[in-house]
């Protein structure tokens, strides 16, 4: 195996696991690989940081590496999050009409 390429986990049927590989400017970029349990096939996500490798590969194994239930938990939890975006037009809501 080259010095390029270093598994964090190996890929195990069922089981989701993170490959760090660096990348010619020394930089590193992270992919998170998994079996899709329906179509028994290899997947693939790359991922620039550490820490989303980390969080796709959490999601998918609560999810039995699942894509679609994993996605559609993520968008739970991400429409129930109160953005800058929704507060700012609950503010302008809140103001009062004003006539030129």
């Amino acid at each position: 195996m080259s010095a390029a390429r270093q598994w964090v986990g190996p890929i195990v049927s069922g089981m989701a696991c993170i490959e760090r590989r660096k990348r010619r400017s020394c930089s590193e970029t992270y992919y998170v690989r998994w079996v899709d349990p329906e179509s028994k096939s290899r997947m693939t996500q790359k991922m620039d940081s550490k820490e989303n490798a980390e969080l796709l590969l959490s999601v998918l194994r609560a999810h039995g590496n699942n894509v679609d239930a994993a996605l559609k938990s993520a968008k739970d939890y991400l429409g129930g999050v109160y953005t800058v975006s929704r507060m700012v037009e609950d503010h302008i809501d809140l103001l009062p009409l004003t006539r030129w």
